[in-house]
């Protein structure tokens, strides 16, 4: 992996993991959810099985792309040795 590359894939997982997922680590289904908004940064801080968003329904594909994508880059750090960052 070049290093352009490998610093744009990080900083893509550590933003979507941070800013998109609960606490668990689950994340939401659409980042741009409706009414999301209303809970002002709340619902990060539980876990995503507990929290009720208004007027909305639960899904399960759009997490799986990004998932995909964070499970590949994991296991390639882990591979490269660098198992902390893999394993986040």
């Amino acid at each position: 992996m070049t290093d352009l590359f490998l610093a744009t894939a990080r900083a893509a997982s550590d933003y979507y993991i941070d800013g998109y997922s609960a606490r668990d680590g689950v994340p939401y289904w659409d980042s741009g959810a409706p009414n999301l908004w209303r809970l002002g940064g709340a619902y990060l801080n539980k876990p995503a099985r507990h929290v009720q968003l208004p007027t909305s329904q639960w899904t399960a594909r759009p997490p799986q792309l990004p998932a995909q994508g964070l499970l590949r880059l994991g296991r390639w750090l882990t591979a490269s040795g660098e198992t902390a960052a893999g394993k986040k």
